[in-house]
C-alpha cells in the first residue's frame, strides 16, 4: 500500500469515527470533548506522515462537511486547530498591515502585570539604519527592536517614553523565535533560546496604557510597521517560564503539545492556518484579523 493510501485510510477512519461520535452527542460539552480527542488523533496522523499541500486541503474540506452535517455553529473555528502549524504563515509588508487580536486577557501587555509573548520569525528586514520597528503594541504601550547593524536592541515604550531598553548585539534572522516576559518589575528578552536582556522597569511606568486590542507589527509612537513573515504566536498571562519551559518552547514549534500549554498558555495562534482573513486561537479564546490584508499575505509553503 502506498504512503498516500495509508494517509487517506487513517484520516478516513478518524473522520468516520468523528461523524459517529458527534451524532451521539447531546450537549455542547460532549461535542467539545469529542472534538478535542479527534483533534489530538488527527494531529498525530498529520505529523507522522508529514501531511500538507493538496492532501491536507482535501482532508480539511471533507472534515468541514462532517462538522456542517452535525450542525456545528462555526466549523472553521474547529478546523483552525487541526494541527499542521507550519503549512502557512502570514507576511507583513512593513507599510500598513498588521495583526489585530481581540479577547486577549487585560493583563497582557500591561507593564504592571505578568505576561509572556512569543512568536516565530519567517523572514526579517535586512535594513540596518538604526530605526525602530514595532513587535507588539496595545494602547500606547509598544515594544520595538532597533535595527542597528550588529547593535540590535530591545526597547519598551509607554506613550513614547522608554520604560526599559538594552542593546543585545544580536539580530533576529530567518526562522528565529522571540519571547518576551514581564513580571511587573522586570522584562526579559529571549532570542533563539538565549536570554539576551533583563531590564528593570523605570519610573516611566506611570505612562502605562494597555487599552484596546493587542496588535503585532503595527507602528506606534516610536516604531514603524514590522516587515517580514511571522507564525505561531504564544500568549501567556504569567511570566513564570523556568529553564525547562524556556528550553521546551525554543526546542519545538507546536506550543499546544508542550507541558505548560493547558495550565499556563492563554492562547496559541498558528498564523495563516485559518481561512482568509481570520486569526483564531487554538483554545478558541483569541480571534482577530490581518488589517489591510490581501490573500497573498496568507502564504502557503510549497
Amino acid at each position: 500500500m502506498s504512503i498516500v493510501s495509508v494517509q487517506n485510510k487513517s484520516l478516513d477512519s478518524l473522520r468516520s469515527k468523528l461523524s459517529t461520535d458527534l451524532s451521539k452527542a447531546t450537549t455542547p460539552a460532549e461535542e467539545q470533548t469529542i472534538l478535542s480527542v479527534y483533534i489530538h488523533s488527527v494531529d498525530e496522523v498529520l505529523k507522522t506522515h508529514n501531511i500538507q499541500g493538496a492532501v491536507y486541503r482535501k482532508f480539511m474540506n471533507e472534515t468541514k462537511e462532517t462538522l456542517n452535517t452535525h450542525h456545528k455553529s462555526n466549523p472553521d473555528i474547529h478546523l483552525s486547530i487541526l494541527g499542521a502549524p507550519n503549512s502557512h504563515y502570514i507576511n507583513l509588508d512593513g507599510a500598513n498591515d498588521y495583526l489585530s487580536l481581540q479577547n486577549v486577557h487585560s493583563d497582557v501587555f500591561d507593564y504592571t502585570k505578568s505576561w509572556t509573548l512569543g512568536i516565530e520569525i519567517e523572514n526579517v528586514s535586512t535594513i540596518n539604519d538604526s530605526s525602530y520597528t514595532t513587535l507588539w503594541k496595545r494602547g500606547t504601550n509598544e515594544v520595538c527592536l532597533r535595527k542597528g547593524g550588529s547593535n540590535w536592541g530591545i526597547y519598551h515604550f509607554l506613550n513614547g517614553n522608554s520604560v526599559a531598553q538594552a542593546n543585545t548585539w544580536v539580530a533576529p534572522s530567518i526562522s528565529s523565535k522571540i519571547m518576551i516576559t514581564c513580571n511587573g518589575s522586570q522584562v526579559k528578552y529571549y532570542l533563539d533560546g538565549n536570554l539576551r536582556a533583563t531590564t528593570t522597569l523605570n519610573s516611566n511606568i506611570s505612562h502605562n496604557n494597555p487599552s484596546g486590542d493587542l496588535t503585532f507589527g503595527q507602528g506606534g509612537a516610536i516604531g514603524s510597521n514590522w516587515f517580514g513573515g511571522v507564525n505561531n504566536m504564544m500568549i501567556m498571562t504569567n511570566a513564570s517560564m523556568g529553564t525547562n519551559q524556556v528550553s521546551e518552547y525554543f526546542g519545538s514549534q507546536d506550543v499546544s503539545k508542550m507541558s505548560f500549554y493547558s495550565g499556563d498558555v492563554f492562547d496559541f495562534l498558528t498564523l495563516g492556518e485559518a481561512p482568509y482573513n481570520s486569526l483564531i486561537g487554538q483554545k478558541g479564546i483569541v480571534s482577530g484579523s490581518l488589517i489591510n490584508a490581501t490573500p497573498a499575505d496568507f502564504v502557503e509553503r510549497p
